[in-house]
């Protein structure tokens, strides 16, 4: 079994900000009677999840996250493990704010908490004589770390990727163990041992993963007028511990000031802070992230998803703390190096360290995971599933580098006026995994019909180019025997007549 592990110390949303996670985990886990663990609130009577979420019972909102609206009846399959509301009080009673307390469990174990859930856990493997094969979190907390090494499994820990709802298709994070502190050192072995392998240009994994109306945003998209631009997080004391201390969107734009004139710099914050901080500075930008990340020469980003999004579009990204993509970024603006990652390393994150979003719920791909699949591996099967959805294959890259561009295009079309079919019947609802599902066998039988038509149509070639041919001797037989009558007559007058 595979148990999800939710949990937070933000009392955002009367601690319940991790509602789409605690969503997908009961949708992961009621059919196969799957304990969760999760602080008390999360498991509280469905009225109330009502009450404080109610943007998450929306049919949109669910098929964005890919999980079942919840039901009281759902909430009752799963075998709740409860984090006891007290432990947790006594824990942030240790530290002098509940900030501090939130940012210890980044580096340090929670020994109360560790035994209390190890022996739950215990009781729940002598219930249903079935092993746990592995936690998964969303955020990485050291008392989680500490809980796998004594069950000895791995740690999933997920997040929502970089290409997301509602301008790209949905992508996640997967990494096992926090492996995300390694991506450049990961990206750097997969290139020494895969000398060969197939790529996507940077037109092409925009046409690939954006959704089309989005593509039609960047051709529109404006000119440069910033030399940097300062990207905005989720502004809380997370992002500040994980990635150095102080390191925060005024810090960057001190940093940046040194550099650029106030003039040059411009910001854009997070559309989701919970806090509403501005820097009152002059270029405070509003509008779609594609237009500012455009507008600016260069980002500079915390911890944020955008970098990927800015690489994508050729744009150097600085990021001073020590995000998943350090490495791929600049580190300092010395000597301004504006380093680009190669077409290879942004492949190589797209089609490894991400993966299709629907995916962290598909108990078949999770368990293909914790096999530990070689990079390679990885690689080709995440960029088959996407071409898939588009009705292609691996022999899509024989063709010239301009036409599959070309060919993305015009089968996202295809597929887009299917989708929208579909988002239009009454009758059912699709959530993201079923309507991929049927896209993918869609596309697949489309395929097949495809291939059957151009061989009937090659038959029908070859049985016009047969009958005109036929045609053609018939049309020879017939003025050769005209001609010979005409000769044969013209000898009688000569013979009849004289002439």
């Amino acid at each position: 079994m595979i148990i999800p592990v939710v949990f937070t110390l933000d009392n955002i949303k009367d601690g319940m900000s991790q509602g789409w996670i605690f969503y997908k985990a009961v949708t992961l886990c009621k059919n196969e009677g799957w304990p969760i663990i999760a602080q008390e609130q999360y498991f509280q009577n469905i009225e109330i999840h009502k009450e404080i979420l109610p943007e998450c019972f929306s049919p949109d909102f669910a098929a964005q996250f890919d999980y079942d609206i919840l039901t009281q009846e759902d909430l009752n399959k799963v075998r709740q493990i409860t984090i006891p509301n007290a432990l947790i009080e006594a824990y942030i009673e240790k530290y002098d704010s509940q900030n501090d307390a939130n940012n210890s469990l980044l580096d340090n174990g929670w020994m109360e908490l560790e035994s209390f859930l190890l022996q739950q856990i215990s009781e729940v493997i002598d219930a249903t004589q079935e092993n746990v094969e592995a936690l998964m979190c969303l955020r990485h907390f050291r008392f989680v770390d500490n809980l796998a090494a004594k069950l000895n499994v791995p740690v999933i820990y997920f997040e929502w990727g970089p290409f997301r709802y509602s301008n790209y298709r949905n992508t996640a994070y997967f990494d096992l163990n926090n492996s995300y502190a390694s991506y450049h050192a990961d990206c750097e072995s997969f290139l020494k041992e895969n000398k060969e392998f197939p790529t996507m240009s940077k037109e092409m994994l925009v046409a690939l993963f954006a959704e089309s109306e989005f593509i039609d945003k960047v051709i529109l998209a404006p000119e440069e007028s910033y030399e940097a631009g300062i990207v905005g997080g989720y502004n809380n004391s997370y992002i500040k511990a994980k990635v150095g201390s102080g390191l925060d969107m005024l810090e960057s734009y001190n940093r940046t000031k040194k550099f650029f004139t106030e003039k040059s710099i411009a910001v854009r914050y997070h559309p989701g802070d919970p806090i509403h901080a501005s820097l009152h500075v002059p270029n405070e930008e509003q509008g779609e992230l594609i237009d500012f990340i455009f507008k600016c020469k260069r980002l500079v980003c915390v911890d944020s998803n955008v970098e990927f999004e800015a690489m994508l579009f050729s744009k150097p990204v600085y990021d001073f703390g020590n995000f998943r993509f350090a490495g791929f970024v600049n580190k300092s603006f010395n000597d301004l190096p504006d380093k680009i990652p190669t077409i290879e390393e942004i492949n190589y994150i797209a089609f490894v360290k991400l993966i299709p979003f629907e995916l962290l719920n598909n108990i078949e791909y999770i368990r293909f995971r914790l096999t530990n699949p070689s990079a390679i591996r990885l690689y080709l099967y995440h960029m088959e599933y996407y071409l898939a959805e588009l009705g292609l294959n691996m022999d899509f890259f024989e063709l010239p580098s301009k036409m599959r561009l070309e060919k993305i295009l015009e089968q996202k079309k295809n597929c887009n006026f299917l989708l929208q079919s579909l988002k239009r019947t009454d009758k059912f609802y699709f959530t993201n995994t079923d309507w991929r599902r049927v896209l993918i066998k869609n596309n697949y039988l489309t395929n097949a019909n495809n291939m059957l038509l151009v061989a009937n149509n090659q038959l029908k070639d070859e049985n016009i180019k047969k009958e005109k041919r036929i045609s053609d001797l018939e049309k020879q037989c017939q003025d050769m025997q005209n001609l010979k009558i005409m000769r044969l007559y013209q000898k009688y007058c000569k013979i009849r007549y004289g002439r």
